[in-house]
């Protein structure tokens, strides 16, 4: 109760600046980078904020709001700005208390009173303000089930305190309860990620710091706009899918936000499916923002430039007008000449050799020569989707598990020769079934050399489209 007496009767210019950080973060933020880089099992992005002349002056001690990760999940934050640290855990909950404590106490400043409310009918509401403002303030030290718990057992899902007494003999400003409830359901969720700059001697207009992610995290954030984890042919051969949805939030907090990526190596961007995804109703799927869309509050400017493909530059300004969360949505795909032509050439040379014994040669004779076979398992194994001065992170998950079904195809076409004349019907076509496989895995192949030359065709040359305000 002292806590909330204290937050009521003074103003906490440090608490205030971080609230509007928060709530107004371009204000503050004159240009936000950010560089994407793929790793194997990851995005690496390096994230370079710069701040305002006027906010890099000020007097006190100054948090920045980086992250909101969800409880229960470790997100490592390197901090790359010397002088910069990274807010403890103690930090970062004692700041989430203070501002909950900040916000009750102007909701108490905003409470007026009815000339009918009596003493104990006043000492009664402001008795159940206080038991709220307490419980909400264990919110940043529980977990998100126990959190939430709290929250609805003292506000109703509408946003208003339950069972608030005389509530005709008082008036408030909702927008403050509102932003309380708001605020409260994010820290039941998340918690604050915060950045402790240096005192304004030391301090430098420039904050740098680089975060990792799983390659599927970026499509578990936001809820309905969650992209589908790795499945399981994906997660048995250890590749990634070659498609990526990033989420943006940087580009809403500045007037002025850039982004660079470049591919995976090996790999190039398709310059015709990379695109700006957003929608105009949070009821409504994402899709992608055109240059002809006139109904577009901010401006962006989107190229697909470098060396065949392999980069991506994107400039989106004042995208804080918009109110629904920005993506970036794009392909890689492994630049042709790679494992995909060495695969259809290995199934080109097995469905050869399949078809040239079972023609010239008789069973016994492809019996007696089935080192020729064994020798064809050793080039499987040899001739690897991921030579070592390539890296196996690029390599198409059709390239992966090329190998094994010729092996498969091969194990047929030596049963066939050992064991043919004892299953009926076998004898004859047998060691068709194992050339239909070979001769369908080439052919798959090839027209994927195909379909990869092409699209390498056309993001060989530097293409960009802009919308929006940049019409």
């Amino acid at each position: 109760m002292n806590t909330l007496s204290v937050a009521a009767s003074t103003i906490d210019p440090e608490i205030d600046l971080l609230f509007d950080f928060i709530k107004h973060p371009e204000h503050h933020i004159a240009h936000v980078h950010e560089q994407y880089k793929f790793e194997e099992w990851g995005i690496e992005t390096t994230t370079k904020v710069r701040l305002n002349k006027e906010t890099v002056g000020f007097p006190w001690e100054l948090y920045l709001d980086v992250l909101h990760p969800n409880k229960g999940v470790c997100n490592l934050i390197e901090v790359l700005t010397p002088g910069v640290v990274l807010a403890s855990h103690y930090e970062h909950t004692s700041i989430a208390k203070k501002c909950i404590h900040y916000r009750f106490g102007f909701l108490l400043k905003s409470i007026r009173f009815t000339g009918t409310a009596t003493l104990e009918q006043i000492a009664q509401i402001y008795g159940r303000v206080f038991d709220v403002a307490a419980a909400m303030a264990k919110i940043p030290d529980l977990n998100s089930s126990q959190a939430l718990n709290i929250l609805y057992s003292n506000f109703e899902k509408d946003g208003q305190i339950k069972e608030l007494p005389y509530q005709g003999s008082f008036e408030y400003d909702k927008s403050v309860l509102d932003g309380i409830f708001r605020l409260c359901k994010m820290l039941s969720r998340k918690y604050l990620s915060l950045l402790h700059l240096p005192s304004q001697r030391n301090r430098s207009d420039i904050v740098e710091f680089r975060t990792r992610k799983r390659y599927d995290d970026y499509g578990i954030e936001n809820g309905v706009d969650k992209q589908k984890e790795p499945d399981l042919k994906h997660t048995l051969f250890a590749a990634l899918p070659n498609t990526a949805r990033i989420h943006l939030p940087w580009a809403k907090k500045t007037a002025s936000y850039t982004l660079s990526i470049d591919a995976p190596e090996g790999s190039f961007f398709s310059a015709n499916e990379t695109h700006l995804l957003s929608r105009s109703d949070e009821t409504k799927p994402l899709t992608e923002l055109r240059p002809e869309q006139e109904d577009t509050c901010f401006g962006w400017s989107l190229s697909a430039q470098g060396m065949k493909g392999s980069h991506i530059d994107l400039f989106i300004g004042n995208a804080r007008n918009s109110l629904q969360p920005l993506y970036l949505s794009t392909v890689h795909y492994e630049i042709p000449g790679r494992s995909t032509m060495r695969m259809a050439g290995l199934a080109l040379l097995t469905s050869i050799l399949i078809l040239v014994m079972a023609l010239s040669l008789t069973r016994e004779e492809i019996s007696n020569s089935a080192s020729v076979v064994v020798a064809v398992f050793a080039l499987c194994f040899a001739v690897s989707p991921a030579p070592k001065e390539e890296g196996f992170f690029s390599i198409p998950l059709f390239s992966r598990i090329t190998p094994a079904i010729i092996i498969a195809s091969l194990c047929l076409f030596i049963g066939w020769s050992y064991f043919g004349e004892t299953i009926p019907y076998w004898n004859d076509c047998g060691w068709t079934v194992s050339l239909a496989i070979s001769l369908a895995l080439a052919v798959k192949l090839v027209m994927r050399c195909c379909g990869l030359m092409n699209r390498f065709r056309e993001s060989s040359c530097n293409r960009s489209s802009r919308g929006g305000l940049f019409r």
